[in-house]
C-alpha cells in the first residue's frame, strides 16, 4: 500500500508499463489508496490484452469505486478468458450487485466452463436476493458435486422454505461436502412448520 496520495501520480504512470506484472502491481497499489480519482486510469486496464492484468484489475476497481466498478466489470462476463469471467463474478456477487443478477444467472445457465458456472452460483447466492431461489434449487440435482455444494451454499444465504425437499434429498448425496452444505442450508432455513 502506498504511504501517501502524493505517490499516486508516479505509480499511475506504471499502469502503461510494458510488463504485465508491473501493470497489475500498479493497479493494486492505487487501489490501496482508496482514491476514486484513480478509478478511470485503473479501469482502463479492464481492456488490457493480458488476462492476468484484467483479472487483477477487477478487484482494484472494486476498491476504488464500488458503484462504478459494477457497471465496468459486468462487461467482463463476456471475456474470452474464463479466469477473467470468474474474477468479474466474484466482484458482481455481492449484495450491491443486484443490477447484475440477470447477467450472473445467464452465465450460470450457459457458460461453457463448469468452474465459471460454479463461481456464478456462489455469486448469485452472495447477492442475497430471495426471489432467485427457485432458479437455484434445480442445481441441487446437478451431476457435478461442486455445483450441488455451491447450490446448497447459495441456499444457506437465501433460506427458501421451498428448497427443503430438495435439500433433504441431498442428505443422501455421495459427496460429504454436499451433505454438509445441505445440513447447513436446512439449519439456516429453520422450522418450516409455520
Amino acid at each position: 500500500m502506498l504511504r501517501a496520495k502524493a505517490e499516486a501520480p508516479a505509480v499511475a504512470r506504471m499502469l502503461s508499463d510494458p510488463d504485465p506484472g508491473v501493470r497489475e502491481d500498479a493497479a493494486g497499489a492505487l487501489a490501496g489508496l482508496g482514491g476514486p480519482d484513480q478509478f478511470d486510469a485503473v479501469a482502463a486496464l479492464l481492456k488490457d490484452p493480458d488476462p492476468d492484468v484484467r483479472s487483477a484489475v477487477v478487484h482494484a476497481c472494486w476498491n476504488l469505486g464500488k458503484e462504478k466498478s459494477m457497471k465496468e466489470v459486468s462487461g467482463l462476463l463476456a471475456d474470452p478468458n474464463h479466469e477473467v469471467r470468474q474474477a468479474a463474478l466474484v466482484t458482481l456477487g455481492r449484495p450491491e450487485g443486484r443490477e447484475s443478477l440477470p447477467a450472473v444467472l445467464e452465465i450460470l445457465a450457459t457458460d461453457p466452463e463448469q468452474k465459471v458456472r460454479i463461481v456464478a452460483m456462489r455469486a448469485a447466492g452472495n447477492v442475497e436476493d430471495p426471489s432467485i431461489a427457485q432458479r437455484l434449487i434445480p442445481y441441487l440435482e446437478d451431476e457435478d458435486s461442486q455445483m450441488r455444494q455451491s447450490a446448497a451454499m447459495a441456499l444457506v444465504k437465501l433460506k427458501p422454505k421451498e428448497a427443503v425437499p430438495a435439500l433433504l434429498s441431498r442428505l443422501g448425496d455421495t459427496e460429504h461436502p454436499v451433505r454438509s452444505m445441505a445440513i447447513a442450508a436446512l439449519a439456516a432455513i429453520g422450522d418450516v412448520s409455520t
